[in-house]
C-alpha cells in the first residue's frame, strides 16, 4: 500500500471500526450427537472404574450421592486403607454397600461428618461440597478474586476458600462465568472432574495469574490468563474466548490447539474407516458412504437418493468440497435447495457420529432424526408427555376420534376407532417423524389396542416418538365427551402431583414425596393458587415461573393451555422462558393444582365431606426388588393428614381401616413386562387411593434383574525365586502384602480361587506402578447371561492389585547410583532467562537396591546439588550443560543439556478464508511492518472475509488471536477493499499491546 493511501484513509479507518463493530470470525465445529462426556465415560469404563448397570446405562445426568461420589473417588485414587473411625457415625449401617468406601475416605482424610456424628450418605453433592473435598484430596492452596465469579454471591460462607483454591488449582468449568456452587453434581460431572485431577488436567475459566507447576493439557477459557513457572507436558488448548495466552517461564511440549468449546469437552476423534450415514431428505432419505483417513473424509460416495433431479444436480458441489476440506465445517448450503443440502450435511454428521464411536450403526444419531421441511422444519419439538389413562373403567361410545400432538418432528395426528366400547383401531394420519424411528414406535399403537389403554412403556429406542402417538390418542378420546366447565366449591382445596420424579427420593438427607398445592375458592372462582410443598430437587423449583402459572390459572379459572406452553407450542408466552429446563417440575405443581381443581369440583356436584387433605409413604428400604424374590410391602406405612390439622400414620395392615386401598397385595412376585425377559427393568406403580376424599398417592419400585456375584477366595502369587504368597480376599480389589526384611523380587505365576478353592480364568497379569512394587490382576469376564436368566452373574471387581511392602527403607546414607527424569522438565531458554529446575526429579538407589524418587526441592535433604543452580541467569547463548552430583558421596554425577538462543523478531502470519472454504496463501509481516496487499478472484468482492491471525517465533512458539477485523472500500477503485485488522501486539515475547494492520484487497 502506499503511503498516501495510508494517510488518506487514516480517520476513516477508526470511523469504519466504531460504526461496522468487530468483522465475523468463522465459528468452529459445534457436532454434539452424543453424550458431552462420552469420551471420558468410555475411558473410565475401558480401565474398570465404572460399568454400566444390567439395562446397558451409565445414568450418565443422574444426580449422585456422597456415597456413590466417595466411591468413585475411592477407585480413581485406587484408596484402599479404612479407619475405624467409621463407627462414629450413626447413619452408616456396617451392612450398607457404601460402608467400606466411606472408610476408606475417613481414612484418606477428604470427608469429615456433621456434629451430631452423621455423613449423610444418601444425601446429594452440590458443586461447591465437590469442590472442598477435592482441594483437601490434592492439599490445593492460592487465592483469587471470587468478584470475578458472576455467581459467587451463592457460593456458601464455608465453601469460599475451598472454592477458590479449586479455581488456583485448575478444578472448576466456570460457563459464562458461573459457577452454579449449590447446583447438584450429575455422575458425568462427577467422573470428568475426577479425571481432570487424575490426569493432571487443569482448565482456567477466570482471568488470572495461574502456576500450577506441572499439568498434562491445560484449557483456557476465556481472555486475560497468565500461565507462569509452569512445564505442561501436553496440550495448550485455548478456546473461542480465549483471544490470548500470555506464559511466562512456562514450557508447552505439545501444540498450541484452538477448540470450540463443545470440542473441547467432546474430544472425541475420528476413526479411520468406511461408514455409511443416513438423513432425510426432501423426498426421502439420503444415504451417503463416507471414508475417513488419517482423521479426515477423503471420500464420499452417494447410496441411494430420491431428491428432485433439478435440486440433487444443484448439491452435488457441496460433496465435492467436503472432500477437498477433508471435512463438513464451514462449508454453506445452497441457496434455493436448503433441504437437500442439510440431508447431505444430516447424512455426513451421522457417518461421523460412528467413526467417533457415539453411534453404532447408521441412522441412529441425532442428526439422522433431524426432519427437512422447508415450508415448517419442527425438529427440536418437546414432546407432549402423556397422562397414560387407563379406559378399561368406562365404555366409550363407539366412533371415530382424531386427535393431535407434539412429537420428535413435530404435529402427529391419529385417528382412534372406538367399537364395542373399547379402542378398536389407530390409524396415524400425518407425521413429520423420522422413518427409522417412526416404524419402530408404531408398535406401541397395538400395546394400546391391546390394553384399551394409553398405560403402556415406550418403545425402547423411540421414545420420543411413542410419547407423542400416546398423547395424540389421549387428546383424540378427550374429545369423546365434551368437556364441560367446571363448576368449583368455596374453600381451601389440596392437592398432589408428580412432576420430574415419579416416585419417593431422599434429597440431601430429607426424605421428598410428591408436590403437594393448595388452591382457595371464592364464589366459584379461583382466587388463590400456592405451592406447599416442592416434591422435587430444589434446583428444579421456579418461583417466579409458579408465580405466572398461578396469575394465569386465576385468570382463565382453570389450567387450560398450560400443556400447549409446556410442549413449546406457544413460545412467546412469558411462562415458558420462565420454566426452562424445569418443565417436568411444573408439570407436577400444575398435576397438584388440578388434582385440588377436581377435588372442590367433586364437593360441587356431590357434597360429600373429604376428611384427608393428603396421602404420602413414610421413608422406607424398599428401593430396588429383583424379579423373582417377593415385594414384601408389610414394612410400608402412610402418613395421612387430615383437613382439620391432625396426622397419624399407618400401617400397610391397618390402611383398610381408614378407608385407603392400595394397587398391590401385601405380598406379590414381580415379573418382567415380556414373559422370560429378565434383561429389560421396569417400574411397577404403587398407588394409594382414598375413594371418599379422591385423595391419592403415587408412586413407583424399580423391579431388576439382580446380580449374583462369584466371591474371589485368595490370590496365590508365586515370586521367581519360589516364594508364594497367599492373599485371602474379600470385598476390596486392592490388598497389600506385608513383606518384611525381604524386597518382592517379581511375580512369575498368578492364580486365582472361589470359595470352593477351584481356579479361575484370568486374562494375565502385570506390574502395578507405585511406591511399591506391585501386580495388576485381570480376571476373565463370566459369559453374559441371556435373557431369559433371571440373574447375572459377575465377578465384583475384574481388576485386583496386590502391594509389596518391605521394611527395607530407602537409606539416603548408602546412595549408590541414581538417574535423572527430565521429562518435565524445561530445557529450552532465551538468553537473560532464570535457569528453572523445579520440574527435575531423580531416582536414587541405595545398596540394599531399594529406591526413592526425589523431587527438586528436595535434593539438598539428600544431598544432592545442581551446577549451574536452580535461578542461574543464562547470559550466553548455545548449548549448556547442568551437571547433578553428590555432595559427600562418591558416586557417578549425572547431566542434561539445555538450549539458550537469542530472541528472535516475532513474525505475524495472517490466513484469509474464503466463504466457500478456500484457504488462500498465508500472509507474513514482521514486527515492523504495517501494511500488506492481497490479491482475491473477483467472485469473491461482495461476500464475507474471515481471518485468522497467529504469532510464531522462530523456535516454533504460537500465538493465537482472535482479532477485530473491519472493511471498507476504496472510494477511487470499485475492485479495492482494504480490512483493518486490529490485534494484540508481542513486544519481545513479554508484554502485549494493541497493533493494526492495514489488507489492501485487489478483486481481480
Amino acid at each position: 500500500m502506499n503511503k498516501h493511501h495510508l494517510k488518506r484513509y487514516g480517520a476513516a479507518i477508526l470511523a469504519s471500526t466504531i460504526m461496522c463493530g468487530s468483522f465475523s470470525i468463522s465459528s468452529f465445529a459445534n457436532e454434539k450427537n452424543g453424550h458431552w462426556a462420552e469420551a471420558t465415560l468410555k475411558q473410565w469404563e475401558a480401565d474398570g472404574l465404572i460399568k454400566k448397570d444390567s439395562s446397558g446405562s451409565f445414568h450418565t445426568d443422574d444426580f449422585i450421592t456422597r456415597a456413590e461420589f466417595i466411591t468413585l473417588t475411592n477407585q480413581a485414587l485406587g484408596l484402599t486403607k479404612a479407619s475405624d473411625a467409621i463407627t462414629q457415625y450413626n447413619d452408616v449401617e456396617p451392612n450398607a454397600w457404601y460402608y467400606h468406601e466411606i472408610a476408606k475416605a475417613l481414612a484418606a482424610g477428604y470427608i469429615n461428618g456433621t456434629a451430631n456424628n452423621k455423613i449423610n450418605p444418601l444425601g446429594q453433592i452440590t458443586n461447591e461440597q465437590a469442590y472442598s473435598i477435592l482441594v483437601r484430596i490434592a492439599k490445593a492452596e492460592g487465592s483469587v478474586d471470587l468478584n470475578l465469579v458472576a455467581d459467587q454471591q451463592n457460593i456458601s460462607d464455608w465453601a469460599r476458600k475451598s472454592i477458590e483454591q479449586a479455581i488456583v488449582s485448575g478444578y472448576v468449568l466456570g460457563n459464562e462465568g458461573k459457577i452454579n456452587p449449590t447446583s447438584l453434581l450429575s455422575r458425568a460431572q462427577t467422573i470428568t472432574l475426577l479425571d481432570r485431577y487424575k490426569n493432571e488436567d487443569r482448565i482456567f475459566a477466570f482471568p488470572g495469574v495461574y502456576s500450577v507447576k506441572s499439568a498434562r493439557n491445560v484449557t483456557v477459557l476465556v481472555d486475560g490468563v497468565t500461565l507462569k513457572d509452569m512445564t505442561i507436558s501436553g496440550n495448550l488448548i485455548l478456546g473461542p474466548e480465549a483471544k490470548s495466552v500470555k506464559t511466562l517461564n512456562t514450557t508447552i511440549k505439545g501444540t498450541t490447539l484452538r477448540k470450540d468449546k463443545d470440542e473441547i469437552f467432546e474430544n472425541l476423534s475420528l476413526t479411520d474407516g468406511i461408514y455409511e450415514g443416513i438423513a432425510q431428505g426432501y423426498s426421502g432419505p439420503v444415504r451417503l458412504q463416507v471414508t475417513i483417513r488419517g482423521g479426515k473424509i477423503t471420500d464420499v460416495k452417494v447410496l441411494s437418493q430420491s431428491e428432485t433431479p433439478a435440486y440433487w444436480s444443484t448439491v452435488q458441489p457441496i460433496l465435492k468440497k467436503i472432500i477437498e476440506k477433508g471435512s463438513a465445517d464451514g462449508i454453506d448450503g445452497i441457496s434455493g435447495a436448503t433441504v437437500s443440502s442439510n440431508a447431505i450435511f444430516n447424512a455426513i454428521a451421522d457417518a461421523l457420529s460412528q467413526a467417533k464411536g457415539k453411534t453404532k450403526t447408521a441412522g441412529e444419531s441425532k442428526a439422522a432424526q433431524e426432519t427437512n421441511n422447508e415450508e415448517e422444519n419442527n425438529s427440536g419439538y418437546t414432546p407432549t408427555e402423556p397422562k397414560k389413562n387407563d379406559y378399561t373403567g368406562t365404555p366409550l361410545p363407539d366412533g371415530k376420534y382424531v386427535g393431535h400432538a407434539t412429537g420428535y418432528g413435530g404435529t402427529i395426528t391419529v385417528s382412534v376407532t372406538v367399537k364395542n366400547g373399547v379402542i378398536h383401531n389407530i390409524d396415524v394420519t400425518s407425521h413429520n417423524e423420522s422413518s427409522g424411528y417412526y416404524e419402530n414406535a408404531l408398535a406401541i399403537l397395538k400395546k394400546v389396542v391391546e390394553k384399551n389403554s394409553t398405560n403402556v412403556d415406550t418403545i425402547s429406542g423411540a421414545t420420543v416418538t411413542s410419547k407423542g402417538l400416546l398423547s395424540a390418542i389421549e387428546n383424540a378420546l378427550s374429545k369423546v365427551k365434551p368437556k364441560e366447565k367446571a363448576e368449583y366449591a368455596d374453600g381451601i382445596w389440596y392437592g398432589q402431583g408428580r412432576g420430574h420424579y415419579q416416585f419417593d427420593h431422599i434429597d440431601f438427607n430429607k426424605w421428598k414425596t410428591a408436590t403437594e398445592a393448595m388452591v382457595e375458592v371464592k364464589n366459584g372462582k379461583i382466587t388463590a393458587v400456592k405451592l406447599v410443598y416442592h416434591g422435587d430437587d430444589a434446583i428444579f423449583e421456579r418461583k417466579e415461573g409458579y408465580a405466572l402459572i398461578g396469575e394465569h390459572i386465576i385468570k382463565h379459572n382453570s389450567t387450560e393451555k398450560l400443556a400447549e406452553i409446556f410442549a413449546k407450542q406457544d413460545r412467546t408466552n412469558p411462562i415458558y422462558d420462565s420454566i426452562t429446563s424445569a418443565t417436568n417440575s411444573a408439570r407436577g405443581y400444575v398435576a397438584a393444582i388440578e388434582d385440588a381443581l377436581n377435588r372442590s369440583a367433586k364437593f360441587k356436584n356431590d357434597k360429600i365431606e373429604q376428611e384427608i387433605r393428603s396421602i404420602t409413604l413414610n421413608q422406607h428400604n424398599l428401593n430396588t426388588v429383583h424379579y423373582n424374590e417377593t415385594l414384601d410391602l408389610s414394612s410400608l406405612s402412610l402418613h395421612v393428614k387430615y383437613l382439620n390439622g391432625t396426622s397419624v400414620d399407618v400401617p400397610f395392615e391397618k390402611i383398610g381401616d381408614y378407608g385407603i386401598t392400595c394397587n398391590l397385595p401385601m405380598r406379590s412376585v414381580p415379573e418382567p413386562i415380556i414373559a422370560n425377559n429378565y434383561k429389560e427393568p421396569r417400574n411397577i406403580k404403587l398407588n394409594f387411593h382414598h375413594e371418599k376424599s379422591t385423595c391419592k398417592h403415587h408412586s413407583e419400585i424399580y423391579v431388576s434383574r439382580k446380580n449374583v456375584y462369584k466371591e474371589i477366595a485368595k490370590i496365590v502369587v508365586e515370586e521367581t525365586n519360589g516364594t508364594q504368597h497367599e492373599i485371602p480376599v474379600d470385598h476390596n480389589f486392592r490388598y497389600t502384602v506385608k513383606l518384611g526384611d525381604r524386597l518382592f523380587s517379581n511375580a512369575t505365576k498368578v492364580t486365582v480361587f472361589d470359595k470352593n478353592n477351584m481356579p479361575l480364568e484370568i486374562e494375565g497379569f502385570q506390574p502395578e506402578p507405585g511406591k511399591n512394587p506391585g501386580i495388576r490382576i485381570t480376571l476373565k469376564p463370566l459369559p453374559e447371561p441371556k435373557d431369559s436368566d433371571p440373574v447375572r452373574h459377575a465377578y465384583r471387581f475384574r481388576d485386583y492389585v496386590i502391594l509389596f511392602e518391605s521394611n527395607i527403607k530407602f537409606d539416603k546414607t548408602k546412595i549408590s547410583s541414581f538417574e535423572l527424569n527430565t521429562a518435565e522438565l524445561k530445557t529450552q531458554y532465551y538468553v537473560g532467562d532464570i535457569l528453572n529446575l523445579n520440574a527435575l526429579e531423580l531416582t536414587a538407589t541405595d545398596v540394599n537396591d531399594t529406591k526413592e524418587t526425589i523431587r527438586f526441592k528436595d535434593f539438598s535433604a539428600y544431598g544432592f546439588k545442581a551446577n549451574p543452580a536452580h535461578g542461574t541467569a543464562l547470559t550466553a547463548s548455545g548449548s549448556a550443560v547442568v551437571t547433578v552430583s553428590h555432595e559427600t558421596l562418591q558416586i557417578p554425577e549425572k547431566s542434561f543439556t539445555i538450549d539458550v538462543s537469542e530472541r528472535s523478531a516475532v513474525q505475524y502470519q495472517f490466513e484469509l478464508m474464503t466463504p466457500d472454504g478456500r484457504q488462500n496463501p498465508i500472509i507474513t509481516i514482521t514486527e515492523d511492518e504495517d501494511s500488506y496487499e492481497y490479491e482475491l478472484p473477483k467472485k469473491y468482492l461482495d461476500q464475507k472475509i474471515d481471518i485468522y491471525v497467529y504469532a510464531k517465533t522462530s523456535d516454533g512458539d504460537e500465538f493465537f488471536f482472535e482479532p477485530e477485523v473491519s472493511m471498507f472500500n476504496d472510494s477511487d477503485d470499485p475492485n479495492k477493499k482494504y480490512m483493518s485488522v486490529s490485534f494484540e501486539h508481542n513486544d519481545d515475547y513479554k508484554e502485549f499491546t494493541s497493533r493494526v494492520l492495514i489488507i489492501e484487497i485487489t478483486f481481480k
